[in-house]
């Protein structure tokens, strides 16, 4: 009775009882009436024991199970939010956060959980690639759309710095603006048209040269459309140059 109630965990208390109880089997001939009494209070010791462990053990499968059911309540939370479009990396750093402090669940639960949590976190990436992409979609529409309002209006107040920088030399301009489309196409990985394929190896041949001598990195899409518009005034000649600019740029900015 005392060792049932001493404030023992209760994995030393089944030891010690299991401990006990091969120490009886081993105590000799004893009084039968007294051996009885014994006997029972010994059993009721031990009973009591094990149905400590019992509780203990059923205790500690229901925080498991509570641990996990708070993890699914968490996971749902943040799925939400991906449906609605409003989660971002700081809530899976705080999904995360919260799932560790969750402590320990059951093996089977967790493992179904962290195959979740892995989705969901694919479906964040995916969803922040997909804002970014068209983010630099609209940026670079509306850089086609205020050149071709430039090249209508070209006196009017400039809608970006770039056609600032625009020279007085129109032939100039023109070169400029032709060379970048093709480069532009080369990085895309967009076809060029077969009049412009000796220009196109020419520029092959440069970015080659310079990516081993100068280890620069590529231009983004958004930069070679700056540079696009930087170029100089564009007349109606510029149009089958323009659509194939933006149409290789759309296609870098999306890769």
């Amino acid at each position: 009775s005392e060792l049932a109630d001493s404030d023992e965990p209760v994995a030393v208390k089944v030891d010690r009882a299991k401990a006990l109880q091969q120490a009886w089997k081993q105590v000799g001939v004893t009084p039968r009436k007294a051996d009885q009494r014994l006997w029972s209070d010994f059993r009721a010791a031990c009973d009591l024991i094990f149905e400590q462990r019992s509780a203990a053990h059923d205790a500690r499968s229901a925080a498991l199970q509570a641990a996990a059911g708070e993890a699914q309540t968490l996971l749902d939370a943040f799925a939400s939010k991906l449906e609605d479009g409003s989660a971002g990396q700081s809530d899976l750093s705080r999904l995360r956060s919260a799932l560790n402090a969750l402590g320990e669940m059951p093996a089977d639960r967790e493992q179904t959980l962290r195959t979740r949590l892995r989705d969901l976190e694919s479906q964040l990436r995916t969803q922040v690639s997909a804002a970014a992409t068209a983010e630099r979609v609209a940026q670079l529409e509306q850089l086609r759309d205020w050149d071709v309002q430039m090249a209508a209006q070209p006196d009017q107040d400039p809608p970006h710095p770039a056609f600032t920088q625009w020279g007085s030399d129109a032939a100039a301009a023109q070169s400029a603006a032709h060379r970048l489309v093709v480069r532009s196409e080369i990085l895309a990985g967009c076809d060029s048209p077969e009049a412009d394929q000796t220009l196109r190896l020419e520029l092959q041949v440069e970015e080659l040269n310079r990516s081993l001598n100068e280890h620069v990195a590529d231009l983004s899409a958004l930069e070679l459309a700056v540079q696009w518009c930087a170029s100089g005034p564009k007349d109606a000649g510029f149009d089958t140059l323009r659509e194939r600019m933006f149409t290789a740029l759309g296609q870098l900015a999306s890769g």
